[in-house]
């Protein structure tokens, strides 16, 4: 029975192996010997460590005596050969008889001659190296290594060691030959002593230059070259520019630069006896770094190396199925997928700079800070002409942060200097913002004027599709172009492999690269637009809540110049799209349909928002103080409202103008005041130049007068309520009836004009356009007008105003003949001759029976 047991469990061993070892883990023999294993394994892989590290410490120490050798050999190798040569060229010369007999020299006098010049050869390497020691052990002792590391790789510098090392070196194997009694003549001689005078005259210059290592800005050079020459070895220019290990190589390269110019600008930062000089210069330098890598990036591949991959993570809902799949099984994430971060040297050149301003605002040197925003002005020119415009609106949010968040609040007092240069500063750095935006665009559109079709077809045509080298088009590429340009390429390659030809037409080719451009104008100014509603629109909200009102005008006023040019340049970058359009001949790819009527209105959206801006900072602006170095805030502001309120009657907006009104009317009083205060009384031209801002107000409220009759508006309602509080406020109706009269001395002509005389006249030019657009007005200078060609409107006002303007009657009679003549303080005044010719004009109007309505004013 035993037996029989014994033989079943030996069957189970054999044809159960799980079974068989799990008992086999259950005996106490398989711990004991698992626990000797384990010794002898760890026993075994630490000896083989410490032989392995031991090992490749003792391979380095070989690799680094085999470097050395090789260099001492190659040095002592030269200095043979030059001693060698030197020696044959005088028995060369000898054996011509050349100079044989006049030169006597004395043996022990050449000894001690060269052995006192390899004396001071090696008195100068000393000291040159103490003097480098020196300035790396003061001003770089406690900087990170890569930057005293630049000191050492100075090129000059390093020109110098190797000049003197190998002098010293030439002058030992000449004493050398002579111990061999090998004669050295006076050919050696003469060259020993000029290599002495170049090894002095040399240390003199390069002595001095190495203490100029204590200012930081002089080692830009160390960083500068080499990281436009790893700039340049990606694109075709490059050695094995195709190759990924060199691609990877030079980003590497650039990015250790990067790293030692944050290093360099922080050490500028905490040195305060620079005054900001070598930060600009730093600032100065990446800029430069920027302009030159914007002309040659659109000649990198997409694929490149060069650009450093980022993770991009999928979603979930779209990903394969098979990815799903993997990833719900084995409990993890999708994996993300590697694309390249097409933007890593702008990025990293925004944070440099926007380390540069913080130094310099830490500092308070606001002439730099000027000074690095022109020069940043001048590099988005240079990325708008070379179509990278992500890029240069990438740079702007970076590093525009710090200029904003350092503009305080500031209220200069009259008479104080500084506080005046150093608001003017303040300024400038807010109208650098809109100023780089315009720059930006600009270029944009100098170069799609000369990027016209058939300049780019013939581009198109002249590429050789069998090199890679010459898909890269250079700075009037933009990266979608590019893209598109390597797609066709893959495509174009499989052809060729197929049908050993090309066999898709020229056209398609130009088609796909026109696709390309189509898409970066469709990018392009989407950005641009958003950039003025995020950006812009945003930052003035924020300065208008915390009451810096001069900033928000200034930035506003600015960034409306710049709307104002991107409008029009919209309608050239709208002419160029249509254009390129045009050859999509295939019609078997999605183009992007850019909206340009809806850019447009956002645009104006933005403009608005900006103008109601500015409204709300008509009252601050009024109390700064006069000063010829800083802009007309309050005036402008007062211009633009003006004109604005005119357009939102002429647009038929009425929520604008109930917004625009009554800022206006403020403004305008204010406005006549402060021209009071600065106009002499003996001036003849007193009346006329304090009276201009009022004449503006009554020309406003007359045209609501009449574009309420027009269009069945509110906007008399609007402003009439303005006037009645304004009047009201007076104390009596005596005081109320002498401001009525001075508003008609004020609307009666005189033979002086103001500045303001020709902005009304354009109001009137505008306005009689749209009665003429209404054929309400159908002649113009009719002095007496037919009964066929009068005045034709629903509204007997407007037919009178429509009449009058014919006669050129000034409109701000309109608003006194219905309002203000109209109270009842204004009984008994004088009226006007022109007021009195309207009344007769509206009420022969009046009489006249009612017509049918024409269509409205749109």
């Amino acid at each position: 029975m035993k037996l029989s047991a014994a033989v079943r469990q030996a069957w189970r061993w054999c044809r159960y192996p799980q079974l068989r070892r799990f008992q086999w883990q259950l005996s106490p023999r398989y711990w004991r010997w698992r626990k000797v294993r384990y010794s002898i394994g760890f026993h075994l892989f630490t000896r083989t460590w410490k032989s392995t590290t031991a090992l490749s410490r003792f391979r380095e120490q070989i690799s680094i005596l085999g470097q050395l050798i090789k260099h001492v050999l190659l040095r002592s190798a030269f200095a043979l050969i030059i001693v060698a040569g030197l020696i044959y060229l005088e028995h060369f010369m000898r054996g011509r008889g050349w100079g044989h007999g006049l030169i006597a020299l004395n043996e022990d006098a050449q000894i001690n001659y060269l052995s006192t010049l390899a004396q001071v050869a090696a008195a100068f390497l000393g000291l040159y190296f103490t003097a480098i020691s020196v300035v790396a052990s003061t001003a770089y002792a406690r900087v990170p290594a890569d930057i005293r590391a630049l000191i050492v790789k100075d090129q000059i510098g390093n020109f110098y060691f190797g000049i003197l090392a190998q002098f010293t070196g030439i002058v030992t194997v000449m004493l050398a030959a002579m111990a061999l009694k090998i004669p050295v003549g006076p050919v050696c001689i003469v060259f020993a002593s000029l290599l002495a005078l170049l090894s002095v005259f040399s240390f003199v210059l390069l002595g001095l230059r190495s203490f100029h290592f204590f200012d930081p800005t002089h080692l830009i050079p160390q960083l500068y070259v080499p990281l436009n020459r790893s700039i340049r070895g990606v694109t075709p220019d490059g050695y094995k520019w195709e190759d990924p290990s060199f691609q990877s190589y030079h980003q590497k390269q650039a990015e250790s630069a990067l790293d030692s110019y944050a290093n360099l600008i922080a050490i500028a930062s905490a040195r305060k006896n620079l005054h900001g000089k070598g930060l600009v210069e730093l600032a100065n330098a990446v800029f430069n770094t920027l302009a030159f890598y914007t002309r040659v990036k659109g000649r990198i591949p997409s694929s490149s190396r060069w650009f450093k991959r980022a993770y991009k993570h999928k979603d979930w809902l779209f990903a394969s199925s098979s990815e799903v799949n993997i990833a719900l099984v084995t409990d993890t994430p999708l994996v993300p997928e590697e694309v390249p971060d097409l933007y890593w040297l702008e990025a990293r050149a925004a944070r440099l700079l926007k380390q540069i301003v913080a130094g310099l605002h830490r500092q308070e040197d606001l002439p730099g800070v000027v000074s690095v925003l022109g020069s940043w002005q001048r590099t988005m020119r240079v990325m708008g002409e070379s179509l990278t415009i992500t890029e240069g609106l990438q740079i702007m949010r970076v590093w525009s942060a710090p200029i904003f968040g350092q503009i305080l609040s500031f209220s200069p007092e009259p008479g104080n200097e500084e506080q005046l240069a150093s608001a003017t500063y303040r300024l400038a750095m807010v109208d650098s913002y809109p100023a780089g935006l315009i720059e930006l665009f600009l270029g944009m559109g100098r170069t799609l004027e000369a990027l016209s079709v058939p300049a780019f077809e013939s581009k198109i045509a002249a590429i050789d599709w069998a090199r890679s080298r010459s898909l890269y088009l250079g700075p009037l590429a933009s990266r979608e172009v590019v893209e598109q340009l390597e797609s066709l390429h893959g495509w174009l390659n499989f052809e060729r492999t197929l049908e050993k030809r090309i066999v898709s037409p020229p056209w398609l080719h130009c088609e796909m690269a026109a696709l390309g451009l189509v898409r970066f104008l469709d990018a392009a100014t989407k950005a641009l637009v958003a950039e003025f509603e995020t950006a812009i629109g945003k930052e003035v909200e924020k300065q208008l809540a915390a009451s810096n009102h001069v900033v928000a005008a200034q930035l506003s006023i600015r960034s409306l110049e710049a709307l104002n040019k991107l409008s029009k340049h919209l309608e050239a970058f709208k002419v160029r799209g249509d254009q390129y359009q045009q050859l999509n001949r295939s019609k078997e790819y999605e183009w992007p349909a850019i909206d340009w009527p809806g850019l447009q209105q956002r645009l104006k959206t933005v403009r608005t928002n900006l103008v109601l801006g500015l409204s709300r900072c008509v009252g601050p602006l009024r109390a700064l103080p006069e000063n010829n170095t800083w802009p007309d805030f309050f005036g402008q502001v007062y211009s633009v409202l003006a004109d604005e309120t005119l357009d939102a009657m002429i647009l038929g907006d009425e929520g604008l103008f109930e917004r625009l009104y009554p800022p206006f009317f403020h403004a305008a009083l204010v406005a006549s005041d402060k021209l009071r205060q600065k106009v002499s009384r003996s001036d003849n031209r007193a009346i006329a130049l304090i009276g201009a801002p009022l004449l503006d107000l009554l020309a406003i409220s007359s045209y609501a007068e009449v574009f309420s009759a027009l269009d069945q508006k509110r906007f008399a309602d609007i402003a009439r309520p303005c006037w009645d509080r304004y009047l009201s406020a007076f104390p009596d109706d005596a005081a109320r009836r002498g401001t009525i009269e001075l508003l008609l001395a004020v609307a009666e002509p005189t033979m002086w004009t103001s500045a303001r005389e020709m902005r009304r006249m354009a109001w009137e030019r505008a306005v009689e356009a749209i009665l003429r657009g209404g054929n309400i007005l159908t002649e113009r200078g009719d002095h007496f007008a037919r009964a066929d060609t009068e005045p034709r409107h629903p509204s007997p006002l407007v037919r009178a105003f429509a009449e009058n303007s014919s006669l050129h009657t000034g409109p701000q009679f309109v608003f006194f003949a219905v309002y203000l003549l109209a109270r009842p303080e204004a009984a008994g005044l004088e009226v006007p001759h022109e007021v009195e010719a309207f009344r007769r004009s509206l009420a022969r109007q009046d009489e006249r029976p009612e017509e049918e309505e024409d269509q409205p004013h749109a």
